[in-house]
């Protein structure tokens, strides 16, 4: 039991004032420090027409997919990672640490995602928000990358409803957390239970659930007022 908890406990009072109290006693996030050497994917190219088909068929424009994100392509010869779009996953000063793929064609919903181990990577992906180089004063919490290129800058995943304590260090910087997590009984469990870890660091804190089964298929009126909501668009 933490410190925070302890207290709340012994005392009666609500956790979030007492972990206001606490104030620089709460853990600070610290940048994710270079601990290996990325190794990347061989055969990681431009986007090949299966991997643009694939995009537009998921309401993507390709073009710029690519020039917001850097994504490429693995084709055929890919081996473990064939038919894969390969997606850079950086640092907040941008430099790209690690990564993760996504299988284009029909495969089992748990290895949709393949992405890079603790040996392939320069920072562990666990450690990391997916888009946070993009990242200012406010920030919109989703799953996967896709979730993050339909809301735009300023959206990260955390790779999965599974965020670490990493990861919540990171999000608590931010002054306006925005959690948008699928619309899955599941999913939305976790996201309340996100932004009431977060809700203990100060800052506004919301939950915000779209009408798709996730921020990718949400219609764009949507995507638009909770830009708008968040950062002011």
């Amino acid at each position: 039991m933490g410190l925070a908890s302890a207290l709340a406990l012994i005392s009666g009072q609500p956790y979030a004032k007492i972990r206001a109290l606490l104030g620089d006693l709460a853990p600070q996030p610290t940048e994710p420090q270079i601990r290996g050497r990325l190794e990347i994917p061989a055969h990681c190219a431009d986007l090949a027409g299966c991997h643009r088909r694939y995009l537009e068929g998921r309401g993507f424009d390709p073009d710029e997919i690519v020039a917001k994100w850097g994504v490429k392509g693995i084709g055929p010869d890919g081996g473990l990672y064939k038919f894969r779009i390969f997606i850079p996953i950086h640092g907040p000063r941008g430099k790209m640490v690690s990564w993760t793929t996504r299988a284009i064609g029909d495969v089992p919903r748990g290895h949709r995602y393949r992405g890079a181990s603790r040996a392939q990577s320069a920072v562990p992906r666990g450690e990391l928000l997916y888009g946070e180089e993009h990242v200012r004063h406010a920030v919109v919490v989703t799953e996967g990358p896709f979730d993050a290129w339909r809301i735009g800058y300023g959206a990260v995943a955390t790779a999965g409803v599974g965020y670490s304590r990493a990861q919540i260090l990171r999000l608590s910087k931010y002054s306006v957390r925005c959690v948008c997590f699928d619309s899955d009984v599941a999913a939305q469990k976790r996201a309340r239970d996100l932004a009431r870890q977060l809700a203990c660091f100060g800052g506004d804190t919301m939950v915000i659930e779209l009408s798709g089964k996730d921020p990718a298929t949400a219609p764009p009126d949507e995507i638009r007022e909770l830009r708008t909501l968040v950062f002011g668009d």
